[in-house]
């Protein structure tokens, strides 16, 4: 049925004003219940499920419909929580949350870090009920997979800090986990190092060694786990292969050796929980377990004191060659060995082969390079064999009166140089006038950890080169350029926080070597490689006594120091 009041197709303009002259004014009354009416329209529905999933955008979500991150690597709860939360309260969520959503899934669920934040709202949406809380602007990211989210929640949580030693290592497990499972193949910790990097995470080789042996071997620590540090970790490596390999020595299982650990561990974790938390250290002291594990391992072998299981370790740490076998059947073979004699000491380490030679070269003039021990190769590259750069005919000390003679800054920018090449870290160094030895190593732009290569001799020759330079010590650091990276992350300058100096020691430089590594590192480079360092030495002794004044300090870095 037509409509009487719509007009005709063939109306024209006239004939429809003269209808609308025609219809009924509507009175003041009526006029205010149609605008009333108007305004009272409900809110728009929510389209946002009907948005395209394969691109980025931004979107409003209430806060319930957001789930945090089932796998999320922070597994123990923010510190900051309640000044997260506060500040949420006064100025609500300032940063987007990133969503994404696993194929299949309704819900959404954060995509990288951010997980606190959701909490902190989600609590106070749900204490408050005030609408300021019950929606969340997000950045919806379409999904890529698991292994990506894993990764943008470990960057995320280290760019933040706050995160535990062991969060860290399980986090970087659940993702070596996921890229195994994607590939169908286990990875190497190299072969990890480069597909995190690929991922965009970078953990340097050494860190990941932390990581696995903490995980296998520290767990029955429980709660107490949250104590670690990477130190500790490190500190605990060897002892736990000693202990493990002088148990079996002596005829027992690997089974010994797992359970003496776990009784040890849980020990330990007992009485850190019967502490007062004001008696406890932040961290777990490395030593007090290793003591603790000299006497559990006495006590399952019996005739071996805790001093005698310190001794045997000190050993083989201090001599390169030696190993526990070889000490072992010395002992068993010449009776007891007087571990405090140096002579003994390399005599029952070192096998009949080597030990002539030892003392050889021991007997020999330590000023005649060709009576030097030769010491295993480093390699600078996987497969091939170091080559060291050449070495000046003389070294500066070794230069007569009448040679002309360096001074004594550009001797040793002139040995660092040589040293640095050597060792394949001259990408890394800086000679710079102004540093008290004239030159600083700075850390790699790219990101590439330097102890990528376990061949390589760039990780000790990196913490050896710097070390002397004094920029590990911050008191130097105004001299070096504003542009300098190790500077900024020092300096906490260009607006960084405390995390960057430690992401850069933890994930691309490897933690400082220490020294059993260095003694290890100095006994088994290349000799030409050991003779550089030995003259780089003596020229620095010789600059910090020609010219004193480089290592003092002005009155503005004694105030910055």
């Amino acid at each position: 049925m037509a409509n009487k009041d719509r007009l005709p197709v063939g109306a024209t303009i006239t004939d429809m004003a003269r209808g609308n002259s025609q219809r009924r004014r509507l009175n003041p009354d009526e006029l205010k219940a149609r605008m009333h009416a108007s305004l009272n329209v409900n809110n728009p529905p929510d389209n946002s499920a009907r948005l395209s999933d394969e691109r980025e955008c931004q979107i409003q979500l209430r806060i319930t419909d957001i789930d945090p991150y089932d796998r999320n690597p922070r597994r123990s709860r923010n510190e900051l929580f309640a000044e997260i939360k506060e500040s949420i309260r006064v100025a609500k969520v300032i940063s987007p949350l990133t969503v994404t959503k696993r194929p299949g899934s309704n819900r959404y669920m954060v995509a990288a870090g951010g997980n606190t934040r959701l909490q902190a709202q989600r609590e106070l949406w749900d204490e408050t009920g005030d609408p300021r809380f019950e929606f969340l602007l997000v950045t919806y990211r379409p999904w890529v997979s698991e292994a990506h989210v894993l990764t943008a929640h470990l960057v995320e949580n280290e760019l933040h800090a706050g995160m535990t030693f062991w969060d860290k290592a399980q986090g970087v497990w659940d993702l070596k986990q996921e890229l195994e499972s994607s590939t169908g193949k286990a990875l190497s910790l190299r072969q990890l190092n480069e597909a995190m990097r690929l991922q965009g995470l970078s953990v340097s080789v050494t860190m990941l060694s932390y990581y696995g042996f903490a995980l296998e071997n520290l767990s029955d620590l429980g709660p107490e786990t949250r104590r670690l540090s990477s130190y500790a970790v490190r500190d605990l490596q060897k002892p736990f292969g000693f202990f493990s390999g002088y148990i079996q020595a002596y005829g027992h299982s690997e089974d010994s050796w797992r359970d003496i650990r776990r009784r040890v561990l849980e020990q330990f974790a007992v009485q850190a929980a019967t502490a007062t938390s004001d008696s406890l250290p932040k961290t777990i002291d490395a030593t007090e377990l290793i003591d603790s594990f000299d006497h559990a391992v006495s006590g399952l072998l019996g005739e071996t004191s805790p001093t005698r299981l310190r001794e045997f370790r000190d050993l083989l740490a201090t001599i390169p060659n030696a190993t526990l076998k070889d000490l072992l059947q010395r002992e068993h073979d010449a009776g007891a060995v007087d571990l405090s004699q140096s002579d003994q000491l390399v005599s029952a380490a070192l096998p009949e082969s080597r030990t002539g030679e030892t003392r050889t070269h021991a007997s020999a003039p330590t000023s005649s390079p060709a009576s030097a021990p030769v010491a295993p190769l480093l390699s600078n590259q996987a497969g091939s064999t170091a080559k060291p750069a050449a070495r000046p005919e003389k070294s500066p000390i070794e230069r007569t009166a009448g040679d002309p003679r360096p001074t004594p800054l550009a001797a040793v920018q002139q040995l660092v140089s040589a040293f640095a090449e050597a060792c394949d870290v001259q990408d890394l160094l800086v000679l710079d006038d102004a540093m008290p030895c004239g030159y600083y190593l700075e850390a790699p732009a790219d990101d590439r950890p330097i102890d990528a290569d376990a061949t390589s001799l760039r990780y000790g020759a990196w913490w050896i080169a710097a070390m002397h330079s004094d920029q590990i010590d911050g008191s130097y650091s105004e001299r070096m350029p504003t542009e300098s990276r190790w500077r900024r992350a020092q300096r906490l300058e260009g607006g960084s926080d405390s995390p960057p100096l430690e992401w850069l020691i933890e994930a691309v430089l490897g933690s400082p070597i220490g020294l059993v590594e260095l003694n290890l590192w100095l006994t088994r480079c290349p000799s030409d490689v050991f003779e550089l360092y030995h003259d780089l030495m003596r020229s620095i002794r010789r600059l910090r006594t020609e010219a004193p004044e480089r290592f003092m300090l002005d009155s503005s870095e004694s105030e910055d120091a």
